[in-house]
Parts: C-alpha cells; sequence; structure tokens
C-alpha cells in the first residue's frame, strides 16, 4: 500500500452525485417527454375537432368529399396520437431504468455506509429506489405532464361557448378542491400507515431471522399474537386511509358524471337559443372529459404519489447522512506502517445520546501487539468498529500512520486494515470468494491467508473446497468455520492493521493454538494487532493491555503491568484453578 497507490486511486474515486444531481442527469429526456406530451395533447383535439366537422359541416353540405377528407385527417392524426403516445411510454420507462442505473448503486453504498457499525438499524434504500423508479415509469406520472395543458381544453371550449369554459373551470376547481381536502385529510393516516407497515414487515423479518430460539424455546404463539397487534394497528390505520381515498374517488366520479350531463344540458340549452351547434355539443363533451382526465386520474394515483415523495425524501436523507467516501482528499503520505492513534474518542450509540466510548486514547507503534479486555457492554466491540473506520465517532479522532480515518480513501484504507467483527459475516459466494475480499482472487494469496489463520485443512476438507458455496450469510458452514474463515479474509493481501473481536469464540483447542501461530506470525511481520477477547490466555504475547469499562480507559500499559492491576492475589480456592478469569477493578486508572 504505497503513497502512489493511496494518491492514484483517492484522486480516481468519483464523487457521488446528490439525489438531485442524479434526477437532473435525465433532464433531456424529461425535456422530451414534455415535448412529446405537448405534441400528444395537441393531438387529442383531433377526435372534437372532427365530431364539431362532421355535425357542422357533412351533415349541412351532405358532402361526401367533405367526409372522406375530414376522416382521412383524423386518422392521419390519430396514428400519429398513438406513435407519440407509444414513443413517450418508451421513453419514460427508459428514463426510469436509466434513473434506477444510476440511483441504485450510490443508495446501496450509502445504506452499507449508513448501516456499517449499526446492525439493528433498517436499510430499505432499495426499496425505496425501486418505488421512484416505479412510479417514474408508471402511468400516473402522465398526470404531471398533462395537467399543465388543461388550459388549453378551456379554451377549446372558449371558443365553443364562453358558458362551457366556466362549467369545465367550475368542475376543475372542484377536483382539485377535492384532491387537496382527500390530501390534508390523509396525510397524517397514509404516513402512520406506511411507518406501522414497515414497523410490521420489520418484525416479522427479526421473528424468521429468530426462527431457530422461536420455534425451540415454544415462543411462537407468542410472538406471533405480539406480532398480530402490531400487524392488526397497522391495518386498521391503512384502512382508514384507504376509507378516505376511496370517499374522495368517488366524489371525483360523481362530479365527472355530474359535468358530462351538465355540459349535454348546458349545450342543449345554447341550442335552444340558436347560441351553439349540435356538432359543438358533442365536442364540448369530448374537450370536457379530457379536460378533467389528469385531475381524477391524480386523486386515483394520490396514494402512489405520496408514497413516492415518501421514498424521495427518504433517499435524499440516505444520502446525505451517508456522505461518500468519493469526497475525501487523495493521500501523498509514506509506505503505510499501521502506526495507530486514538486520541479522545467518544462514540454514542444509534439514534441516541448514551455514550458507549468516553474519551479513549492510547496509540500504538507499527508492529505492536494490543488486547482489549473488560467486561460485556464495556465498549470493546465499539472500539473495533471506530478504530477500524465501521463506527463515525461522535468527537475525537483515529489516526493510521498519522493521517485520520475519514481522509484516507475507502478503498485503499479497507485494503491495509484486516478485520474480524464478533459474528463472522460472510457474504454469498465461494469460500475463495470471502477470503479474497470479493475481488478479483489471487489464488496463491488466498491459500497464504488460510494457512495462516490454520484453516487451510478445513477447507480443503469441505465438499468442494475452496470453491464451496457458502449460502446466504454463510450458513451452509458451522459458526466455526466460519470464524476460521473471516479470520482468513482479515489476514488476506497484506494488512497493516489488523482487529480482531473475539477471535477465538468459535474455535476449539486446535483453532486456538493456531491463532497463537498466526500472532507470532503477524508479530514479525511488523503488523500491528488489536485483539479483543475474555480470555487471557490469548493474549499471552501481546506487548500492552487496554481495559475498558462503562466505555471509559480502566487501565493502559504493559501486559504484565496491567495483568498485576486487574488480576487478584491468588488464594488457596483460586491457586487451583489452570484458567484464571480477568477482573476489572472499578475505577482504577
Amino acid at each position: 500500500m504505497t503513497s502512489k497507490t493511496l494518491s492514484d486511486r483517492g484522486a480516481a474515486a468519483p464523487p457521488v452525485a446528490s439525489l438531485t444531481a442524479v434526477l437532473s442527469s435525465q433532464r433531456v429526456a424529461f425535456a422530451q417527454l414534455w415535448l412529446f406530451s405537448a405534441v400528444f395533447n395537441l393531438l387529442v383535439l383531433t377526435v372534437p375537432l372532427y365530431m364539431l366537422g362532421v355535425f357542422s359541416n357533412v351533415l349541412t353540405s351532405r358532402s361526401r368529399d367533405t367526409l372522406v377528407l375530414l376522416t382521412a385527417g383524423a386518422g392521419i392524426a390519430l396514428l400519429l396520437q398513438a406513435a407519440v403516445d407509444l414513443v413517450r411510454a418508451r421513453l419514460l420507462a427508459r428514463a426510469g431504468m436509466a434513473l434506477d442505473a444510476r440511483l441504485s448503486p450510490l443508495v446501496l453504498a450509502a445504506s452499507i455506509r449508513d448501516a456499517a457499525g449499526h446492525p439493528g438499524r433498517p436499510g430499505p434504500g432499495l426499496k425505496d429506489a425501486a418505488e421512484l423508479r416505479a412510479f417514474l415509469s408508471s402511468q400516473a406520472i402522465f398526470t404531471l405532464f398533462d395537467a399543465p395543458f388543461i388550459p388549453l381544453y378551456l379554451l377549446a371550449l372558449f371558443a365553443l361557448h364562453p358558458a362551457l369554459s366556466l362549467l369545465a373551470a367550475a368542475g376543475s376547481a372542484a377536483l382539485l378542491l377535492i384532491a387537496v381536502l382527500n390530501e390534508v385529510a390523509n396525510r397524517r393516516a397514509v404516513t402512520e400507515a406506511m411507518r406501522a407497515n414497515r414497523r410490521s414487515q420489520a418484525r416479522a423479518d427479526e421473528l424468521v431471522r429468530q426462527a431457530d430460539t422461536v420455534a425451540t424455546m415454544g415462543m411462537s404463539s407468542a410472538a406471533l399474537k405480539r406480532w398480530q397487534r402490531g400487524n392488526h394497528r397497522a391495518l386498521g390505520t391503512l384502512t382508514e386511509a384507504f376509507d378516505r381515498a376511496s370517499l374522495a374517488r368517488t366524489l371525483a366520479r360523481l362530479v365527472r358524471v355530474l359535468l358530462q350531463v351538465g355540459v349535454y344540458a348546458l349545450g342543449a340549452w345554447l341550442y335552444l337559443d340558436n347560441q351553439l351547434m349540435v356538432g359543438a355539443i358533442v365536442a364540448a363533451s369530448l374537450l370536457m372529459t379530457r379536460a378533467l382526465a389528469p385531475l381524477e386520474t391524480a386523486i386515483g394515483a394520490w396514494r402512489q404519489m405520496g408514497s413516492a415523495l415518501a421514498a424521495y425524501r427518504r433517499v435524499r436523507l440516505l444520502l446525505t447522512r451517508a456522505p461518500s467516501p468519493g469526497t475525501r482528499r487523495p493521500i501523498d503520505s509514506e509506505a503505510a506502517r499501521g502506526r495507530l492513534q486514538v486520541e479522545q474518542l467518544v462514540v454514542n450509540a444509534p439514534d441516541s445520546q448514551r455514550l458507549l466510548l468516553r474519551a479513549v486514547s492510547f496509540s500504538l507503534a507499527p508492529g505492536e501487539f494490543l488486547g482489549v479486555v473488560g467486561p460485556s457492554g464495556a465498549g470493546k466491540s465499539t472500539l473495533a468498529g471506530a478504530i477500524t473506520g465501521a463506527i463515525t465517532p461522535r468527537s475525537g479522532r483515529v489516526r493510521l500512520d498519522g493521517i485520520e480515518l475519514g481522509a484516507w480513501d475507502a478503498e485503499a484504507l479497507g485494503g491495509g486494515i484486516g478485520y474480524l467483527p464478533e459474528e463472522a459475516q460472510l457474504l454469498h459466494g465461494t469460500v475463495l470468494e470471502n477470503i479474497a475480499r470479493l475481488g478479483s482472487a489471487d489464488r496463491e494469496s488466498v491459500l497464504r491467508a488460510a494457512r495462516l489463520a490454520g484453516a487451510h485443512e478445513m477447507i480443503s476438507a469441505l465438499p468442494a473446497g475452496y470453491d464451496t458455496e457458502v449460502g446466504d450469510g454463510g450458513l451452509v458452514l458451522s459458526a466455526g468455520q466460519r470464524q476460521q474463515i473471516g479470520l482468513a479474509r482479515a489476514l488476506y493481501g497484506s494488512p497493516r492493521l489488523v482487529v480482531l473481536d473475539e477471535p477465538n469464540a468459535h474455535l476449539d483447542a486446535d483453532g486456538e493454538a493456531a491463532l497463537a501461530r498466526a500472532f507470532t506470525q503477524l508479530r514479525q511481520s511488523g503488523v500491528t494487532l488489536v485483539v479483543i477477547t475474555h480470555r487471557p490466555g490469548l493474549l499471552a504475547q501481546a506487548d500492552s493491555l487496554l481495559v475498558l469499562s462503562h466505555g471509559a480507559v480502566g487501565a493502559f500499559g504493559p501486559r504484565a503491568q496491567v495483568m498485576r492491576r486487574i488480576t487478584p492475589m491468588p488464594t488457596r480456592s483460586s491457586a487451583a484453578e489452570t484458567s484464571p478469569k480477568l477482573q476489572v477493578v472499578q475505577g482504577e486508572a
């Protein structure tokens, strides 16, 4: 990991576009849609004009030539209208696909960055991006393109007779009022219904993930009843919103039908006063229908529009909350050596003010081995996430080779760090692909990492060896096998900083012996090593120990010195014990 590599990779990282910029990338396509929509709406006048011509000219003059000419012209115009409608539908679909192709990778990357270190944080970003794409590819969006042309139809009605235009304007105002009232009445109910539905789905997913525990311990009935209560509340809120939306749609249809009757009645009245011709009555009816169509469609698609708007806001928030690493400046430094500095590190729980780490400070020289101990809940795993960059601290700094983690190019930083979380998580693919971190697999490097982790023999015994598919989350393998493969992945390549969180949690005696040998080789290679464990035997080679207590540093210094401070003096009853346990002396600095 040389300085040139870091500088080149950092400079080459393209900046991630904001959601507004991604949408703006399709402005040419949307401009074309506006153009085709304008042509389409002009061609909609074909049938009303044709009907007006037939009743006003053909029937009065009894001219077959005029009928043929009008019919031929109308046919050509209708064919052109159909072609324009097809083109704009395809253009809209392609714009939606292009938007999804640009937005989905950004959303997935942001979701990964946002959820890193926060396993409980939901990640519905891709669903929101798909909902945006579905809306932008649906017929509902044509309402937004057609609505601005309502004045065109009102103007055409005005040309027939001003009274018809006033009737249509009143009908449009009535439908607009219904739409606004529907939005005001339904906004809170729809928002709460969608939120409740997401909560219900999250609880259902949780039950499926914890299926073994739920089924084995007889929790299925109680868990199902608990889920049903939440689901019933969600359904109740959704039913309330649906009832109000149904009322709005019914009123909209009623207004439309009444306006259809009204336009014929008004047209007939004007005809009796010799102010309107029969053809104009038919044309006015068609124009009225077209003028009201976008508003009526909008009321029917109001929920879809609301969901798309909510998805847009969530995606925008996600991209804002998880800024791209592409904005980080390129690094120009000496070759990485693994010097680690932690300065006044403060980390709070996700979406909470509760502190998980409190002003933690220490430093490690290149090649130094640090053991981190402490009771459960002391903040050990949080510290591991912070010093690897998985968790963003509230305040304080973590420096690798004198450079703050936030300034490193993400790919360059990841290549120089090996990390094994407390629960080893594998991704769908083969054993070899997982060890190679899903990159272009260097088989020799994979074998070297597996042997260093003591996993080679175990992997070779698998049905397909290194080409064995691990399944979703590595569930095909045992917990111990996943941990050994995860350790090999952490050691793959040439990491200068290796952080291991409870690396022996699922290992047997042979696995622990292999782990100790790996520690020896890593130290000989000058790799900075941070190991979190509850078992003191694993820290025999450690240069220094860090004791965490309630998120704060309880003790830090050379291993032997710290061990004397945190291990009680043996008594007769405890002297015979072969496996001493670490005990943190509270308040000891």
